[in-house]
C-alpha cells in the first residue's frame, strides 16, 4: 500500500469516526489532525483527487456520498454554506407541501449580500432581506 493511499484512507476514516454528519471545515480538520497546515492541505487534496471528499465551497467539505452513513440534510448544509441564514421562499413552501411544483434548489434568506452556490451536492440560493425582518 503506498503512503498516499494510506493518508487518504486515514483522512476518510478520521472523518467517518469523528464527524458523524459527514460535513467538516478546515477548522474541524485543524482540531482533528496534528501537523502543519501544508500536511492537512495535502491530505485534503489527495482525498479530493481520489473522490473520497467533495469540496462544497472553500474551507467546507463533505465526505463523498458513498462514504456517508446517512444522506446529508441539505437544509442544515445551507446554514453551513452561508450563515446565518434560514430556509425560506420556495424551499419552505415545498417542504410543507403548499406548492405542487418541484424545487431544484435550497432557497434561504440572509442578512448578508445575496449569493448563489452551485455545489456537487445541490444548488443553494441566498436572498438578502433587511436586518429587522431577519
Amino acid at each position: 500500500m503506498t503512503a498516499s493511499i494510506k493518508f487518504m484512507q486515514k483522512l476518510t476514516e478520521i472523518a467517518l469516526e469523528k464527524i458523524p454528519q459527514g460535513v467538516f471545515t478546515d477548522a474541524n480538520l485543524q482540531n482533528l489532525l496534528r501537523g502543519s497546515d501544508d500536511r492537512r492541505y495535502g491530505l485534503v487534496k489527495r482525498a479530493l483527487a481520489a473522490g473520497e471528499v467533495v469540496r462544497i465551497r472553500r474551507g467546507l467539505y463533505s465526505l463523498a456520498p458513498k462514504y456517508l452513513r446517512q444522506p446529508l440534510d441539505l437544509y442544515s448544509l445551507a446554514q453551513k454554506i452561508y450563515g446565518p441564514s434560514y430556509i425560506s421562499l420556495e424551499s419552505a413552501l415545498s417542504y410543507h407541501g403548499w406548492i405542487p411544483e418541484a424545487v431544484y434548489l435550497v432557497a434561504s434568506v440572509c442578512a448578508k449580500r445575496s449569493a448563489q452556490f452551485n455545489t456537487p451536492l445541490g444548488n443553494f440560493s441566498f436572498q438578502r432581506i433587511a436586518c429587522p425582518l431577519f
